[in-house]
């Protein structure tokens, strides 16, 4: 203990400084150099060592677009690539290095700068005002005839960036805009390069797949905001050899928005650049993998790619997990379903990969409750397989089903399965019980003189009684007769002898099945004559 109790009065103020500095810095070094995967900080670079694209950050034009709504039929602005619909027009394409297209559009629709790469960049336009079906709308692609055909069943990863432009509130009016979010991404393929541009002029189309011949290879929805752009992935499938591709908005429809002047926003958009199309092979990904447990049982371990050197992050659903700085990872048994990536930075912040995302769908199988002995009443029903939602049970005597209800007694042996393939089994014995009428009945008088007909006084039950006991009194207070067997009864004597005939006070008392921890007590007078 301290001698002087007033030792911390006397230290200098500037002692105090030095610990909340220590303690804040303490705190600060405690956190995660990136906390959400989603800001472009936090992301790292994917540099294909081959790019099946040409042109693809756009860098490469013949002419400015400037002013841009003069360029609407101009489909050669931009090097290899087109407009992929006859609407868009060349109204997509925008370059830093053309002073009147970057004055405009940093005005009407401010760009997060710098650019993921270059000067250049394109903007994809979904026009909703149109309340119509999804192939009458207006909505912008961007398509490029491959130098090198995409092969059937050969993997391919398509890699981009996504800008989310802050919108401008001054466009009131119909056609104000706004920017998509989450935007929903998709490639689209055909065999056939002269498939662009698809639609009919000046009229909206929706996606490629109203065109007929074009197949989706893929699609994602990648989310962002106007501080930066968002690195997105989409694993391409090929169907057949494709040598054509679009890329823009999924087929699916927008919902109309209202602007805070209540105003309906009638164009969406976008920002894309910096595109990479390589087999998947190529891009070296990394894939976090499992080291104990599975997702039926849970106790997950997850093991990152293992760099020497290397320092580790975790993050579930793009958001860093505080204190997850080892190459494995424990899973949490509570509220752990979502996406886990890892971040793994080598010698320097800017020198980093970001794992592949790693699904984790804990089942509900672990923590299911479940009754192993159980009752049911005569010609009831009794639920011993709860509903779950994606739960189904497999079951002895029943088809598959989301519960299992029986009536008749007997051993169950029951299988549930949820939506993830993962299977437990159970076994349920059901024995029966009486419900109904469960109760002990006296008769009011009867006659032992031997002829076998009502020689005995004794209790009648459809039950059985537990803790049971039947005395009778004669008229002075005395017990005459005592049993604790509901199957004993009273031959109308005592001690060896015949009592006279007359009227007998009697008391019972038992528990059964539906009283269980309290005694039923009845009382009552029963005649004997001869």
């Amino acid at each position: 203990m301290l001698q002087d109790e007033h030792f911390f009065d006397n230290l200098p103020g500037k002692f105090f400084l030095v610990l909340l500095f220590m303690a804040l810095s303490t705190s600060v070094h405690t956190q995660p150099a990136c906390i959400n995967l989603r800001d472009p900080s936090c992301q790292c670079k994917i540099i294909p060592p081959y790019n099946l694209l040409k042109n693809p950050s756009f860098e490469s034009y013949t002419h400015c677009p400037s002013p841009v709504r003069f360029y609407n039929t101009d489909y050669d602005i931009i090097d290899f690539w087109r407009p992929g619909t006859l609407t868009s027009g060349v109204e997509i394409y925008h370059n830093n290095k053309c002073p009147d297209d970057s004055v405009q559009l940093n005005f009407a629709r401010p760009v997060k700068l710098p650019l993921s790469d270059g000067s250049a960049f394109i903007l994809i336009g979904q026009n909703t005002s149109d309340t119509g079906a999804e192939k009458t709308l207006d909505k912008d692609y961007i398509a490029q005839c491959l130098q090198t055909p995409l092969k059937k069943n050969v993997s391919y990863s398509f890699v981009f960036y996504a800008g989310f432009p802050m919108p401008r509130y001054e466009e009131i009016g119909p056609r104000a805009t706004a920017p998509a979010n989450p935007f929903k991404v998709a490639v689209f393929g055909n065999a056939n390069c002269s498939a662009i541009p698809f639609g009919r002029p000046y009229k909206g189309n929706g996606c490629p797949l109203n065109a007929g011949g074009w197949v989706l290879l893929g699609e994602t929805s990648i989310a962002g905001d106007s501080t930066g752009w968002s690195q997105g992935k989409i694993n391409l499938t090929i169907p057949f050899d494709i040598n054509v591709i679009a890329i823009g908005p999924d087929c699916s429809k927008l919902p109309q928005y209202y602007n805070e002047r209540n105003k309906l926003v009638g164009i969406f958009f976008n920002y894309m650049d910096n595109f990479s199309l390589v087999e998947t092979r190529d891009l070296n990904l990394q894939y976090i993998s499992i080291l104990q447990g599975n997702s039926c049982s849970g106790n997950l371990l997850l093991k990152a790619p293992t760099k020497p050197g290397a320092v580790y992050q975790w993050y579930k659903d793009s958001i860093a997990i505080t204190g997850a700085t080892d190459s494995l990872y424990v899973v949490p048994g509570n509220n752990s379903n979502g996406n886990y990536n890892v971040r793994i930075t080598k010698a320097t912040a800017t020198d980093c990969i970001i794992s592949e995302p790693f699904p984790v769908f804990i089942s509900k199988l672990s923590a299911l409750q479940w009754v192993t002995d159980t009752a049911v009443c005569s010609n009831q029903q009794t639920t011993i397989a709860p509903v779950v939602p994606g739960i189904l049970y497999n079951w002895s005597g029943g088809a598959r089903d989301s519960s299992v209800t029986v009536s008749r007694p007997g051993i169950y042996n029951i299988t549930a399965i949820d939506s993830n393939g993962c299977s437990k089994n159970f076994v349920t014995q059901v024995r029966p019980k009486i419900c109904s009428n469960c109760d002990v009945v006296l008769p009011n008088a009867f006659s032992p003189n031997g002829d076998g007909i009502n020689d005995i006084f004794k209790s009648q039950s459809n039950c059985n009684a537990d803790e049971y006991n039947l005395r009778i009194y004669a008229r002075s207070g005395a017990v005459i007769f005592e049993t604790k067997d509901i199957n004993t009864g009273w031959d109308g004597s005592f001690n060896g002898n015949q009592v006279p005939v007359g009227a007998y006070y009697y008391l019972v008392r038992y528990k059964n099945i539906i009283s269980r921890s309290d005694f039923i007590y009845k009382n009552g007078v029963v005649i004997l004559f001869r």
